[in-house]
């Protein structure tokens, strides 16, 4: 439930997560109990697994009993303002697999506020914005400022 209302107030800020994915899902809670086997033996989960797993999961952050959590992978397309990249990335709690360049596409994207911090002076932005459409009409060297 926590995880729901995370991603609602994400939603809520020009933050939209996509194409989500779970993987692996069922052997990291099989894996959950190897400390404790003499003898791994491949199979799917059960609803022993599924117990023990619930409550490693809940144990508090640092003890290492939730580490079998990080066999989960999930997937997802993760839609945010500038600002937010800046912040994410100092975190190494997701690995980036592609994103959008601005660098090779600022002169066809559609440029909208959302797309700048909050502070932009709304002249800065228009100003972006007017350099870019003239770009579009003349999209040669010179008419880059």
């Amino acid at each position: 439930m926590k995880n729901f209302v995370l991603l609602n107030n994400l939603h809520n800020r020009n933050i939209k997560v996509t194409n989500a994915y779970c993987y692996d899902i069922s052997s990291a809670i099989v894996a959950s109990g190897y400390p404790m086997l003499t003898k791994i033996i491949p199979r799917e989960s059960n609803e022993s697994d599924v117990k023990r797993a619930i409550k490693l999961a809940n144990t508090p952050a640092g003890t290492g009993h939730s580490n079998f959590l990080v066999g989960i992978r999930v997937s997802f397309d993760l839609t945010a303002p500038r600002y937010i990249w800046q912040e994410a990335q100092r975190y190494h709690w997701f690995d980036i697999v592609s994103s959008q360049s601005t660098m090779h596409k600022i002169t066809s994207m559609d440029l909208s506020p959302d797309m700048f911090t909050d502070d932009t002076p709304k002249n800065a932005y228009d100003a972006v914005v007017a350099e870019q459409m003239a770009y579009r009409q003349d999209p040669s060297e010179e008419n880059i400022s």
